[in-house]
């Protein structure tokens, strides 16, 4: 057969190496890849040259040594194995118009096309080139040619599995975690040899599933799945990602525009693209759910419908994971807004404590399978919204703390289309009556938070274990403003409406103060001297007192003689319009990282308040 060599990764098979060499045409050229075997081979082969590793590199280390080792398409073979008859020949000079061919395994769930294996695998030369060699730091044995095939397929190769006529090959039965399974001589011997590299040698692709929830965004899922595979997006032309052993499992929240034609469109099972089609709309939390309990990674990646990833964020993040077990990882957000990227939303170091009150990890968080299991999965009952931060909440009291990477790798579409703008979906009309502000104000913030009390009581009543991050102690705080037990909130905040407060008691620094009716956490004291609270709670707030003094007043704006009058703000608008708060002010309202954006975005639109800009950015967490 012309311009093809039969490349043979070896170790230690010097019982059957001899076998498989008389069943080749004498004139096929034959590269034996030795893989450091215990003892060198020598073969007196016309057709056959043996080059020996200077290092282990195993299957996929031997393959790439033996294609650099020549110039033309391969016949990668087993070395247990052997041909008869020239039906093979035929059959394999069929098959050499596509990328890769051979022998395959069927019937694995993520693969459900099959995917070819090293015991019989041809590989074009001009698609080799184009894709690289086979990833022997992540599969050094099984599952490089499953990722070599999916990299190709994404550079539109295609590949073709065989029934190869003629082909034979001896495997040893082993047991392997109780489990009896059938692998070839070297696998078997490398398994008893190195126990504990049992995962390494055995896993399979996808390592990695691309979670992205979707509900009538259908017009972004392309920029998304292009920041993953390469191609065009608003960003222009984007590299794939430098880590490919993952799948992209899409799922539509039964939209109603042509979210499902755009992903049925987009769905390719051998590029790893999976869609899925909700009948009923379920919220986002149970479409994450549903998202990750059908997928088939070992660890999941969540990317929102309207966002994307830089080139080298999966690598980044699956080696944080890799390099931190039973840890979460998350890095900094880059804001897209009209087709660039702007500015870079840094988010803060984790702790424990930030997590329960103001959650430091945005929803593009990656983590082990095993998380997403003894967290329970993400509350369902979050369904207007917050559900990443009840997550993480859950997350960290399984003991899955979190990872931050100082750089932004996740690209954050700001368009006035995202819900942390707004701060509700589709639901926000259902909960009208209690949270009258749906645009990321506090008010919502306080809806939210008495969401997760109800869901982790014992977290928010400050008793709870703190052993990931905090050295395997207990926290029990208990509130400042009374000392009575907090329980969970019955009504929500904002039903009654909210007041502003003044606290007029002592400077003792930021304290925690609990609402009597509502038990909403509220912050006074040090520079916090003016805030909003729930109506119901003021009654029981203004009776509060500290060495038979009160404590708080209800806050009277001083008069401004002359002055015309001021902007009309509904009590019910936790965060009033920018323009009328000082930066000190701005401080004190405790609010979210993505709420910081949106105030910039006024102050910006209003092109009069820059020191203020300016004083935002300055945040720690802007």
């Amino acid at each position: 057969m012309e311009n093809l060599t039969v490349v043979i990764p070896f170790w230690n098979g010097h019982a059957t190496i001899g076998r498989l060499l008389d069943s080749l045409p004498a004139d096929l050229p034959v590269i034996v890849a030795d893989d450091v075997s215990d003892d060198p081979l020598h073969l007196d082969k016309a057709n056959a040259q043996v080059i020996r590793l200077d290092a282990r590199g195993y299957f996929s280390g031997a393959v790439n040594a033996g294609i650099a080792a020549c110039d033309t398409d391969v016949l990668v073979l087993n070395q247990d194995a052997w041909l008869e008859g020239t039906a093979w020949m035929e059959q394999l000079a069929e098959s050499r118009d596509v990328a890769i061919a051979g022998d395959g395994v069927q019937g694995h769930p993520a693969w459900p096309d099959g995917y070819v294996q090293g015991t019989f695998m041809y590989l074009n030369r001009q698609a080799w080139e184009k894709v690289g060699a086979l990833n022997a730091e992540e599969y050094p044995l099984w599952g490089a040619t499953c990722e070599w095939q999916l990299r190709a397929c994404r550079m539109g190769f295609d590949f073709r599995l065989l029934d190869v006529p003629g082909l034979h090959h001896d495997r040893s039965a082993i047991k392997l975690k109780g489990a009896p399974q059938r692998f070839g001589e070297a696998i078997t011997e490398a398994l008893k040899r190195e126990r504990g590299k049992a995962w390494l040698f055995m896993h399979t692709p996808p390592t990695v599933s691309v979670i992205v929830p979707c509900y009538n965004y259908g017009k972004y899922l392309e920029d998304c799945t292009n920041s993953l595979l390469g191609g065009l997006t608003c960003l222009g032309e984007m590299e794939p990602q430098t880590f490919q052993s993952f799948e992209v499992v899409i799922v539509d929240d039964a939209s109603t525009d042509n979210t499902w034609e755009v992903i049925q469109a987009l769905a390719d099972r051998k590029k790893g693209i999976r869609g899925l089609h909700l009948n009923q709309n379920r919220g986002t939390p149970a479409v994450l759910n549903i998202g990750v309990e059908r997928s088939y990674g070992e660890y999941i990646q969540v990317l929102s419908a309207d966002d994307m990833l830089e080139p080298w964020t999966l690598e980044r993040h699956y080696q944080a994971c890799r390099a931190n077990p039973h840890r979460v990882v998350y890095g900094d957000l880059r804001i897209v807004k009209e087709n660039a990227r702007q500015r870079t939303l840094k988010l803060p170091t984790y702790s424990c404590d930030l997590v329960l009150n103001k959650n430091p990890m945005s929803a593009g968080i990656m983590y082990p399978r095993q998380a997403w299991k003894d967290a329970g999965g993400y509350p369902e009952v979050m369904q207007w919204g917050r559900e990443d931060w009840a997550f993480n909440v859950a997350l960290m009291l399984a003991g899955w703390c979190g990872v931050h990477i100082e750089e932004a790798g996740y690209l954050y579409r700001r368009e006035r289309q995202n819900r942390s703008l707004r701060t509700g979906n589709r639901h926000r009309d259902e909960v009208s009556e209690y949270a009258r502000t749906p645009d990321g104000t506090p008010t919502w913030r306080e809806f939210f938070v008495n969401q997760l009390r109800e869901l982790y009581p014992d977290a928010y009543n400050g008793r709870y274990d703190v052993g990931c991050c905090g050295g395997g102690r207990s926290n029990r705080a208990t509130p400042k403003a009374t000392s009575r037990a907090v329980s969970v909130a019955r009504d929500l905040p904002g039903r009654a409406g909210m007041t502003r407060l003044e606290y007029i008691g002592r400077n003792q620094g930021d304290t925690t103060w609990w609402g009597p009716v509502t038990n909403t956490r509220y912050i006074f004291g040090g520079n916090r001297k003016v805030g909003y609270v729930d109506s119901a709670d003021v009654p029981g707030m203004l009776a509060m007192k500290k060495e038979d003094r009160p404590v708080f007043r209800v806050f009277r704006p001083p008069a401004k003689p002359k002055a015309p009058p001021a902007p009309v703000v509904k009590e019910a608008v936790a965060v009033p319009a920018i323009q009328a708060l000082t930066g000190a002010e701005i401080k004190a309202l405790d609010i979210m990282p993505t709420q910081v954006l949106a105030l910039i975005d006024q102050e910006e639109a209003g092109k009069n308040r820059k020191t203020v800009i300016a004083y935002l950015e300055t945040l720690s967490y802007a």
